[in-house]
């Protein structure tokens, strides 16, 4: 649970170029769409799992192994003994979610596996 109104905060001191500034507000809009729209909510392990894993596919990651790493350790941030197990069960169909980008999303053969 965050602010209400949800909000995104971006440290200056954390972000040193115009890339990580867009990669960071890609992830988090990402989040802000998944709790506002799909109405995820993240105080539930697989429901925080499945939003992990499709901002760490839009912002951070060309790989699904990239992907699945940074969504456990993202989820583990905040359920730490189940994060794994958590990803593990939503990542087949959280990684084909590309809403609202369903138009950009790209296609099976020109993916990373």
């Amino acid at each position: 649970q965050g602010p209400d109104p949800m909000s995104i905060v971006l440290c200056e001191n954390r972000l040193s170029s115009q890339h990580y500034v867009s990669t960071a507000l890609t992830h988090e809009l990402t989040h802000l769409y998944d709790a506002k729209v799909l109405g995820l909510n993240f105080g539930i392990c697989q429901q925080l799992s499945y939003s992990e894993v499709r901002a760490a596919r839009n912002a951070e990651c060309e790989t699904d192994e990239c992907v699945r790493k940074h969504a456990i350790l993202s989820t583990s941030n905040m359920f730490q003994w189940r994060g794994k197990a958590c990803v593990d069960a939503v990542f087949a169909q959280a990684i084909r979610d590309h809403r609202p980008f369903d138009d950009a999303a790209p296609s099976s053969s020109t993916r990373k596996r």
